[in-house]
């Protein structure tokens, strides 16, 4: 894996480009790093409650800690939809 500052310019070099390069040099940096970030994001929401939930039982007694994860499900889902369908609802 590289690590960020593999990855990134050198900042003189980025302090004298104009923002349409700059932005243009670091997208795809920030574009890869995003798309882990958001892949290690359902991973982990997997891994903690839809697994645990799947062999064995848990007990939901808090009513505030349930409607955190039906929020949580329901943005997870929000993410697949739009990465379905081009543009933003």
């Amino acid at each position: 894996m590289t690590s960020l500052p593999e990855l990134m310019p050198d900042v003189d070099f980025l302090l004298a480009m104009e923002a349409e390069e700059l932005a243009a040099t670091l997208l795809p940096i920030l574009a890869k790093g995003e798309r882990q970030a958001r892949s290690d994001f359902f991973a982990g929401a997997i891994g903690s409650y839809k697994n645990s939930h799947s062999h064995r039982d848990v007990d939901l007694d808090n009513p505030d800690e349930a409607h955190e994860l039906v929020m949580l499900a329901n943005h997870l889902l929000r993410i697949v939809d739009q990465r379905r369908s081009p543009g933003p609802k």
